[in-house]
């Protein structure tokens, strides 16, 4: 008790003066009696405990906060708050709820990440162990409130949405489904009160993370379901540019993380506290949101899919662990290792469990490829004695997209995930990066002759992407996946891949992606695939080469320059004239 007065003390008398030692100071007096009430409880005086539940609000009152640094003792003060409010023992009245409240809403707001959390962290503790149901509808009244103002700052509608994942479901009575769809409202990003102003990756990440925490805690009625699965599918499909790159990433990631945990849950037994999907088919469908993150071009994410994915089919159920690993990985930058959470799988013959929505299609099949052990590449005899540091992080990397690539690409076989997968891959393979787009090349060839057919499925798929990705430069999905996409065609011409019969459709898709467009990468894509066409003699032959003739003259040198050394590398191939004739079209 003396220790614990004596640094309370010590917070009250360093709650005046900017400098920065005072600051470094008041952060850790609060810091420490903070740790001290969490270990001690019980033993602190009933004298000093009255002082630790005042001192907050005593800190803001002498402005504490001001100064350089400020920022870390607002962080300790709610971690002050959730130590108190996490002492069963303690007295705590319903007018220190409403106090402690109004230090979290305001933190809630602030513009800093680290305070956001930590006051989402004290509503956590505050709301399950001092608030009464009414104050929790009121941080509900406040929360969606907040969301529906047009004029809200970006910084404090990313606060709401996590502060919102931080309270009880059970608290949330009849406004469950308003807070489902509003979050839900928040991740598709449409009909935002502030419009494009208020369109943020980072809100969408916490909308994510908060449906997860709050949906996967309770049962959900059938709508309250579709609008949590919708949610989860718009994610995954979040691929949102800006000057900082793929920031759609930080959403796809954090969704598939929820997605891995709802269907973990579908392994379990049927309770009241958590959701239970329709079906096998709903499961299916959401497995292959997974595959197709797993086989895309981001490192990151396409590691964390696939160690998700072996965690799911190759051990026994979490029981909740993945929420957590997913919340302190966004909010507390805490990595973890999705490739060792099934790493060293002692369940060589654990078959799925039969449930109401367990297993999805092909289940046995995929656990089969995803337990194979990944293996390290080891380095010539020569090289090893100059090997670095940087060396064997490469070769590790590269041993691991080889891994992931050779598992998942041939279950392009399997028509539950076909479609999924190519749309994937085909950015992974026609993509700028080249360790991924080698080793997902060398996947999908070896996919596409291990057995009669494959080739024209894999085709047919990759048709099928054109009319996912549409044509214009204005749509964000066709200039992220056609000049990918016409990279993967050239390809399979090249290796005498594409059936005759579909000249025809991949002329046409090739022609309507490059007529209109300024995109130079989708220009010089599609050179490969207009070269190839120049197999079969007939109308497409001079179609194509009618196209390539046209690049000749285009406005771009390095247009000109590729089209003109691949027209020569193909007609050196060329035995005798290059026949022009041939059998129109039907």
């Amino acid at each position: 008790g003396t220790g614990v007065a004596s640094v309370t003390k010590a917070s009250s008398a360093e709650a005046s003066g900017p400098t920065p030692s005072t600051v470094q100071a008041k952060h850790g007096a609060v810091a420490g009696v903070a740790a001290l009430t969490e270990v001690l409880q019980d033993k602190i005086t009933a004298e000093n405990q009255t002082a630790i539940r005042n001192l907050v609000p005593a800190i803001e009152k002498a402005r504490a906060y001001r100064g350089r640094g400020g920022e870390v003792v607002r962080q300790a003060a709610c971690r002050l708050l959730a130590s108190v409010a996490g002492a069963p023992s303690w007295p705590f009245k319903d007018a220190t709820a409403v106090r402690y409240l109004q230090t979290v809403d305001e933190c809630a707001r602030h513009t800093t990440d680290s305070i956001q959390v930590a006051a989402a962290d004290a509503l956590h503790v505050l709301s399950r162990s001092r608030f009464k149901a009414e104050l929790c509808l009121k941080c509900v009244d406040n929360y969606l409130r907040g969301l529906k103002k047009a004029d809200e700052t970006i910084a404090a509608r990313r606060g709401y949405c996590l502060c919102l994942g931080s309270l009880p479901v059970t608290a949330l009575g009849e406004r469950r489904a308003e807070v489902i769809s509003a979050l839900s409202q928040e991740v598709h990003g449409l009909e935002l009160p502030g419009g494009k102003d208020q369109d943020d990756p980072a809100t969408r990440q916490h909308a994510v993370l908060a449906l997860g925490r709050l949906c996967l805690s309770t049962s959900l009625t059938s709508e309250e379901l579709g609008t949590f699965v919708g949610a989860l599918e718009a994610a995954s499909n979040d691929y949102a540019m800006d000057r900082r790159g793929d920031v759609g990433s930080w959403v796809r990631e954090v969704a598939t993380e929820v997605i891995a945990a709802l269907l973990d849950v579908q392994r379990q037994e049927p309770s009241d506290s958590r959701p239970q999907l329709a079906d096998t088919a709903s499961s299916t469908k959401l497995l292959a949101l997974m595959l197709k993150q797993a086989v895309e071009k981001i490192d990151r994410l396409r590691e964390r899919s696939f160690g998700l994915l072996r965690q799911l089919l190759c051990s026994l159920p979490s029981d909740g662990a993945g929420m957590q690993l997913a919340y302190r990985r966004v909010c507390h930058s805490e990595a973890y290792d999705a490739l060792g959470l099934a790493d060293d799988s002692s369940v060589e013959s654990l078959r799925p469990e039969k449930r109401l929505a367990w297993p999805p299609a092909e289940a046995e099949a995929l656990a089969v490829a995803l337990r194979r052990p990944m293996r390290s590449k080891e380095a010539e005899p020569a090289e090893k004695s100059v090997m670095t540091a940087t060396t064997k992080a490469e070769l590790q990397q590269a041993d691991r997209n080889e891994a992931v690539f050779n598992a998942l690409v041939p279950f392009l076989s399997y028509e539950d995930y076909r479609s999924a997968l190519a749309m994937g891959l085909v950015v992974s393979v026609g993509g700028l990066t080249e360790h991924t787009a080698k080793d997902g090349k060398k996947a999908m060839l070896q996919h596409i002759n291990s057995r009669e057919g494959a080739a024209r499925e894999v085709c047919l798929d990759i048709l099928k992407t054109f009319d996912a990705a549409g044509w214009r430069d204005a749509e964000p999905e066709a200039r992220r996946l056609l000049a990918p996409i016409l990279n993967t065609v050239g390809i399979l011409f090249a290796q005498d891949l594409v059936p005759e019969d579909l000249a025809q459709p991949f002329f046409e898709k090739a022609q309507r992606s490059v007529r209109t467009s300024k995109e130079i990468s989708r220009t010089r894509a599609s050179i490969a695939v207009f070269v190839g066409l120049l197999k079969w003699p007939g109308v497409y032959r001079r179609k194509s080469l009618s196209m390539l003739l046209q690049y000749l003259g285009a406005s771009f040198p390095t247009v000109r320059q590729a089209t003109a050394q691949a027209l020569y590398i193909r007609l050196l191939e060329e035995e005798g004239d290059f026949d022009l004739s041939g059998p129109e079209a039907e």
